[in-house]
């Protein structure tokens, strides 16, 4: 159960390995969408690699690594279903491992 009144982020957990390929230059695509909502999803893409000039991916405290996917908005009496979407584009990537997405209140709104 999600609080109303509440904007929640979608994070993307995981962890590149050390022989990795396909992270540096090439995105990943997101897409975070909300059940009831007007406003149509859009793709984004990320680049996974911290290496690379990509501000939006960051090393958390538990050896993991996050990005946000998107955000969405909880008004009172909602009761939709929350749709993360993860997609590979654009040539092959290995070295990737998983951990899962994460919901939670977005802090820094």
């Amino acid at each position: 159960m999600l609080s109303p009144g509440t904007t929640y982020a979608a994070y993307f957990v995981y962890q590149l390995q050390g022989c990795r390929f396909g992270f540096a230059r090439t995105p990943i695509e997101f897409r975070v969408s909300w059940e009831h909502s007007r406003v149509e999803a859009i793709w984004h893409g990320v680049v996974l690699d911290p290496s690379t000039v990509s501000p939006r991916a960051r090393y958390r405290g538990d050896g993991w690594m996050e990005v946000e996917m998107g955000e969405f908005f909880v008004k009172e009496g909602d009761d939709a279903t929350v749709e993360c979407s993860v997609r590979e584009v654009n040539g092959t990537k290995s070295g990737l491992l998983v951990e899962g997405i994460e919901i939670r209140p977005k802090l820094d709104v």
